[in-house]
């Protein structure tokens, strides 16, 4: 059993590969299973965090409390014909140190002995293909646990991770399940985008969307934490690293619904820029970084979306002062009230005052 040292992250715990985080585009369906996993999860309006590629393909934490926080670990394997046997989940090839783990052998490796084993409620194998077992109850299940196979199957597959695992017998074998994946692999694009449309109409009814935008900013950050490979001893560090969270996922639906209609009237941002006691050329060059930004904040990324809201909460802290006559030195001052991580996004003056003239406008003061 690892040290039972206290730890502040409760998946702290030496990673056991990064190869498949260091290889992630490879692995295009389980990024897209993942993403579908945390949409299901949005439509329910559950508190949950999705980890890629963090001791396992897939993690789901169904809480950001690290005190009351469970976790379902997924290893997800795209294939496109056959179906998994018990003789190819428990198969140990020949290795150059000795036997290889099975497949079985190593889902049950990313949580035997380890520190997080007791908050674990799911151990999942889940296939594209389906698997070649027999049910006790014969039925057709999409997913099936140790105790749901026939006695011959179960000893089969419990005889040989006995002989795999050391003290397999005191492993919580329960939590073991083999999954039937719901999500094609031939159509996984299509149909992660019809799962995003489907569960933000049951949490914003009668909104306009943009499911591909939406699709597209979180996938991007969904890669983004699965190539990293670095492990992190405190949870809101993890959380913000390597995980993706209800209120991700939250702000840039919200900015999605509201996207088709967010673009500010470039007319009035023309005369607001004409106004300003600076010279042609550079009003020329706002109102062009003016229209950049309209651009930035109608398909965001998470990064984009914290900067604008900063800028929002500098115009409402300034409110009583802004009035039909907005001067340059206005906005300037405005300007060394936001936040130096903004400032880092938004990386010169004349973008951040655009974006600011663009957050006066498009705001209700």
């Amino acid at each position: 059993m690892e040290s039972e040292i206290e730890m502040d992250n409760p998946l702290a715990s030496p990673q056991r590969e990064s190869a498949g985080a260091d290889s992630y585009d490879r692995f295009e369906y389980q990024y897209h299973w993942a993403l579908c996993q945390a949409f299901s999860a949005y439509r329910n309006a559950r508190d949950f965090a999705v980890f890629m590629e963090y001791h396992e393909d897939v993690i789901i934490a169904d809480s950001l409390d690290k005190e009351k926080v469970k976790f379902t670990f997924n290893q997800v394997k795209a294939n496109s014909s056959g179906s998994y046997t018990i003789n190819s989940l428990t198969k140990r090839d020949k290795g150059k140190n000795g036997e290889k783990p099975s497949l079985l052998g190593k889902l049950c490796s990313s949580v035997h002995k380890k520190c997080y084993l007791s908050k674990v409620t799911e151990l999942n194998f889940v296939s594209t293909i389906g698997f070649n077992f027999s049910p006790k109850d014969g039925l057709k299940l999409r997913a099936l646990g140790l105790s749901e196979l026939n006695s011959g199957d179960l000893s089969l597959i419990t005889n040989n991770l006995n002989k795999e695992i050391d003290e397999f017998d005191s492993f919580p074998k329960e939590i073991i399940r083999f999954v039937y994946s719901d999500i094609p692999l031939q159509s996984y694009y299509e149909h992660t985008i019809t799962r995003i449309t489907d569960s933000v109409e049951v949490v914003f009814p009668k909104h306009l969307l943009k499911p591909k935008d939406i699709y597209r900013v979180l996938m991007d950050a969904l890669r983004i934490r699965g190539k990293d490979t670095f492990d992190y001893d405190k949870w809101d560090e993890v959380l913000v690293k390597k995980a993706l969270t209800f209120d991700d996922i939250h702000k840039v639906v919200t900015n999605g619904i509201s996207g088709e209609n967010s673009g500010v009237d470039l007319e009035t941002a023309k005369y607001v820029i004409n106004d300003l006691t600076i010279n042609g050329l550079e009003k020329g060059r706002l109102l062009k970084e003016v229209k950049a930004y309209t651009l930035r904040v109608l398909s965001p990324s998470l990064a984009m979306l914290e900067a604008q809201k900063s800028i929002q909460e500098v115009i409402v802290k300034n409110r009583n002062q802004i009035g039909d006559n907005i001067t340059y030195d206005f906005l300037q001052r405005l300007s060394v009230e936001i936040p130096e991580r903004t400032k880092y996004i938004l990386d010169t003056e004349r973008t951040l005052i655009a974006a600011i003239i663009y957050e006066i406008i498009s705001s209700e003061i």
